[in-house]
């Protein structure tokens, strides 16, 4: 568990001070000690929460008529969104579990979706419409359409200006300005379809992970090549997320494996995560670095301390495949 300052529902970022937040000396402050919660998206059309420190599941998300494929914490850590088959994104109180918002206008399965980090828009991605969507979650209004590629995933940059999109089978990842929609940088070329892509959390780097085993690492400025970490010939990888300090990548591959792999290391080998029985769909480090939580087409989750690749905690309780992992943040 940890302790976080709420300011009227917003979490105080690492830098701010009481008084660079806004709060007077005649203000009351709020401490909240809260849980560390991971978060599953699964085929069996159900989100779940679940406690980090025991594995219990203690919030099951039901609505969706359709698998749901992607869920993410919101940064204060009140809500969940979920991005489904059904082509909606939910919104719900991660409180209560209800479901306070039903997000319509895709018209293909939604693939991905994320918050931007001051919780004010919301981002979906689909690969059969080919489109991605920002959504105003004061008007619960799209503000900004994203057109004209295959979309696997979309992810905010930590400013909440632009959005980081894998763009499938055009073999690229795009960088977008969130306000426009206009892109401002390309990531290519690639020799196979880009399947996930992330940006780093001080926003110098974007990994790219894509069908035919590559892991890449790009300079978000200049969209030039920065490393690649893989060999050639590996096994498909469908996921890939970077360390807190950005000093590792984590991916998912088909081979059943995620593996951690070191940015400045050049030629290490990376630790290799094993135990799951099918392919792991996604892979993200806990807040601290310490932890990193996978899913699996084998309908679990697993929690790994990320030093020694050990399984802390493995979670049933889905009857379906695990498509999305995360913690809380």
């Amino acid at each position: 568990s940890s302790l976080r300052l709420l300011l009227e529902g917003r979490l105080l970022e690492k830098h701010q001070n009481l008084a660079s937040a806004g709060v007077k000396d005649d203000c009351s402050v709020e401490i909240v000690k809260d849980q560390r919660l991971v978060l599953t998206a699964s085929h069996d059309g159900t989100a779940k929460i679940w406690r980090a420190d025991d594995g219990k599941c203690v919030r099951t998300l039901s609505g969706h008529s359709n698998a749901v494929n992607a869920a993410r914490f919101s940064s204060s850590g009140l809500y969940v969104a979920t991005a489904s088959l059904d082509q909606t994104a939910k919104l719900w109180m991660v409180s209560t579990g209800n479901c306070e918002a039903t997000l319509h206008g895709h018209t293909g399965s939604l693939v991905s979706v994320d918050f931007s980090p001051d919780d004010a828009l919301l981002v979906t991605a689909s690969s059969s419409d080919n489109s991605g969507r920002i959504w105003n979650l004061q008007s619960m209004a799209c503000q900004t359409i994203l057109a004209g590629y295959e979309l696997n995933s979309a992810r905010f940059t930590a400013d909440g200006w632009k959005v980081l999109t894998a763009c499938s089978w055009y073999d690229c990842a795009l960088l977008w300005c969130a306000k426009t929609g206009n892109i401002l940088q390309r990531f290519a070329p690639h020799d196979a379809a880009v399947l996930h892509s992330c940006v780093s959390h001080d926003a110098s780097t974007v990994a790219t992970a894509t069908w035919d085993g590559a892991l890449i690492l790009w300079w978000a400025e200049t969209g030039q090549l920065r490393r690649r970490l893989t060999g050639f010939g590996e096994k498909s990888k469908v996921y890939a997320a970077f360390s807190p300090d950005d000093q590792h990548v984590v991916s998912a591959g088909i081979n059943h494996v995620a593996q951690i792999w070191s940015i400045e290391a050049v030629g290490a080998s990376p630790m290799t995560l094993s135990g799951h029985g099918n392919t792991v769909t996604s892979a993200e480090f806990s807040g601290d670095g310490i932890w990193v939580v996978t899913g699996s087409y084998d309908g679990t989750a697993k929690i790994w301390d990320s030093v020694t690749g050990e399984t802390l905690r493995t979670l049933k309780g889905h009857s379906d495949s695990v498509r999305s992992v995360c913690f809380s943040r």
